[in-house]
């Protein structure tokens, strides 16, 4: 009775295995996921490898300015390392709000680039990353996987109105001073 237990615990196994072995491979470092909602005043980090027995798909991540400014959303890198296996069609960054595009070619082996949104006050702005099927590159043996990822850097933070003046005038009485000084000599 307790073998057939273990037989079957053991059968469930093995045929989870396959299917754990396709799927794709979210970095352990990533801070962001898939369909989430991230504030643009904070650092974020994404990157998935894929296996050629993996799928074309799309990953969406949307950032919220909750500022009272617009604010410049930094993609301080948008890479794409894609050496023994590409993606088939290549891969392709857009924010959706402004229709802004970065296509790599499949053909490419390797891209990195900067790709910045800006953000409106109180709204947000969201990045669809789009691949194709990975498949192995005429040339190269088996093996390897793709990889794509995104960094984000933080918005600056709005300097509060009532310290912004105050550091205004102090710049103004700092160059009053130099002036009269220089008049004096």
């Amino acid at each position: 009775m307790m073998s057939s237990k273990i037989i079957s615990a053991a059968l469930g196994v093995a045929m989870l295995v396959p299917m754990s072995v396709n799927a794709s491979t979210v970095n352990p470092g990533s801070d962001i996921a898939d369909g989430g909602t991230y504030s643009v005043f904070d650092p974020h980090f994404y990157a998935e490898a894929f296996k050629r027995k993996d799928s074309a798909g799309v990953r969406e991540f949307t950032f919220e300015n909750t500022g009272a400014t617009s604010q410049t959303l930094l993609l301080t890198t948008v890479t794409v390392n894609a050496l023994a296996t590409m993606f088939k069609g290549g891969v392709t960054f857009e924010w959706l709000g402004s229709g802004d595009t970065v296509k790599v070619s499949g053909k490419k082996k390797v891209f990195s680039g900067e790709f910045d949104a800006l953000i409106a006050a109180d709204s947000s702005e969201t990045l669809r990353v789009s691949f194709g099927d990975p498949k192995k590159r005429p040339g190269f043996r088996d093996g390897g996987s793709a990889h794509f990822s995104i960094e984000t850097a933080a918005a600056p933070s709005p300097i509060p109105l009532p310290a912004g003046g105050l550091l205004l005038l102090g710049a103004l009485g700092g160059i009053a001073a130099l002036r009269r000084r220089a008049k004096s000599v």
